[in-house]
């Protein structure tokens, strides 16, 4: 009987002990949590930048804007009727950027009869001895 009373007390130590490291264990987390949090509070600091981006805004209303607004141009519908629009094409042939207007496609581009350059002149072969009779 003793000995089964000795083997229980044995038990009983181990536990405790076991319980005695998961509590500094958690101590030390905690206060190493707490000290994490401590030390990036310290070193984290709001841009100079930001702050005056978190300002406010002003809430009067600058009605002079309004005038300038309506003394702007407008055009009417006739006008933008009329009004020419331009597009950039590649002719696949010359291989050259083409201003054209809005309409045109690629394959009309590409169809219409690109102007060749001049050829340069070729030498003539010298006549010799020989005449023309007409």
């Amino acid at each position: 009987m003793n000995n089964v009373f000795a083997q229980e007390l044995q038990k009983i130590r181990k536990s405790q002990k076991i319980l005695t490291m998961f509590v500094l264990l958690f101590v030390v987390i905690i206060v190493w949590a707490v000290v994490s949090l401590f030390s990036a509070k310290q070193t984290t600091k709001v841009d100079k930048q930001l702050l005056d981006l978190a300002k406010p805004l002003n809430p009067t209303i600058d009605t002079s804007i309004f005038a300038t607004l309506q003394l702007k141009r407008s055009f009417s519908d006739t006008e933008l009727a009329n009004f020419p629009i331009y597009q950039l094409l590649t002719n696949d042939k010359s291989r050259e950027q083409v201003v054209v207007p809005l309409g045109v496609t690629k394959d009309e581009l590409n169809s219409q009869n690109v102007p060749e350059p001049t050829p340069s002149p070729s030498q003539t072969p010298a006549l010799s001895n020989q005449t023309i009779d007409g």
